[in-house]
């Protein structure tokens, strides 16, 4: 393949490479093609390490499969969606998707590389991090994973976080912060793309923990409140709006929760040392793999965890065919107390094995220092 000789970085991704030769030959002196990947979905993490400016994704044969590779490079670089005479519905489903056009490489050549250029002087986007909790089943505690999270990326003043509540089948974030009514997921997929980013940091209610919350609305509890159109719509205004996007999706895999799951950084799944948890975590493990996410971005933690008791964390990780990044100290009386008084783990009992194991999953998810344990005479 020829390289374009501009300082303007592009990635191809969706493209054969014989379509990508003749693209890039036709970009000439627009842009400086840094990578390109022919499958779907493409290794993002390789593309995105050569820092493109711009991704251009074909859509080829099938726009769906397309718009949620676009979604997933458009948190890190803006995104063109390479389609031939694009419809009404494909143009509104790539802006929600984040894409910045539609074009036909074939006809529009010049409109695309006039837009290379605009976007490579302006550079890249900058949107948010999307972190997914799914939990295994109800109850295992992926709630709690996900406020802590939560609270623990707020700590860092340069970044803005916020938690929110995706879970189609039983949404708790009110219950578990005890918070008053206020703004929900409904009043913002009410307004739409109408909210500037400002006025949607305002609207969110924010926590004593530093964290912002927008729960769902506690009249659609227990039904399916969600689609995937609503989720995409939801998650693309916060990413504007918050550094970091933490989201409860509950239990239930449906097509919202699958099109977070696709679109985060990182997948956290839940799941305790019981049996009937662990075949379920097993399922979820094969969905999340068949979804295309990779493997290293989904970090399986264990709640309640007792080293004492049988399965052991060897044992789990080779039965799921997955490591464990973490186990989570069982103690129901710190976390109880926490979720009675409205607060989190952090506030309520900071200096307890459930607080320090959760600093340690937060560290080793973003690959920081983990926290030390202080010995017993200090």
């Amino acid at each position: 393949m020829s390289a374009a000789s501009s300082s303007t970085a592009f990635a191809v991704v969706g493209l054969s490479p014989g379509r990508t030769d003749a693209l890039v030959r036709a970009l000439e002196g627009a842009g400086r093609l840094v990578a390109a990947d022919p499958r779907r979905p493409a290794d993002r993490e390789a593309v995105l390490r050569q820092a493109p400016a711009v991704v251009l994704v074909g859509a080829g044969d099938d726009p769906r499969a397309a718009l949620d590779e676009a979604a997933r490079f458009a948190r890190a670089a803006e995104v063109v969606l390479l389609a031939p005479a694009p419809d009404a519905e494909l143009l509104r489903a790539a802006m929600r998707a984040g894409c910045r056009d539609v074009l036909d490489p074939a006809d529009e050549v010049g409109a695309l590389r006039d837009l290379l250029a605009e976007l490579g002087e302006r550079g890249p986007a900058a949107p948010g991090r999307v972190l997914a909790v799914l939990g295994c089943q109800g109850g295992v505690g992926a709630t709690t994973v996900t406020v802590a999270l939560g609270h623990l990326l707020a700590q860092d003043p340069g970044r803005n976080v916020i938690v929110t509540d995706i879970d189609v089948s039983s949404g708790d974030l009110l219950a578990a912060l005890d918070l008053p009514a206020g703004t929900t997921t409904e009043d913002v997929l009410r307004r739409g793309g109408a909210i500037e980013v400002e006025r949607l940091r305002r609207l969110v209610h924010r926590h004593e923990g530093g964290f912002a919350v927008l729960p769902q609305p506690p009249e659609d509890l227990d039904s399916v409140s969600m689609s995937r159109r609503q989720a995409d719509d939801l998650l693309g205004l916060l990413v504007r709006a918050f550094d970091d996007v933490v989201v409860d999706l509950g239990s239930a895999l449906a097509e919202a929760a699958r099109g977070v799951v696709l679109a985060s950084d990182h997948v956290v799944l839940v799941a305790t040392q019981e049996v009937p948890a662990l075949r379920k975590a097993a399922r979820r493990l094969l969905i999340l793999r068949d979804l295309g996410v990779p493997r290293e971005r989904v970090h399986l933690v264990l709640n309640r965890y007792h080293p004492r008791l049988f399965p052991s964390l060897q044992e789990v990780a080779d039965q799921l065919r997955h490591p464990v990044i973490a186990t989570i100290a069982n103690d129901y009386k710190a976390v109880n107390a926490a979720i009675g008084a409205g607060e989190t783990i952090f506030e309520a009992h900071p200096r307890s094995a459930v607080a320090r194991d959760l600093r340690v999953l937060k560290a080793r998810i973003f690959g920081e220092a983990e926290p030390g344990r202080r010995g017993w005479l200090r």
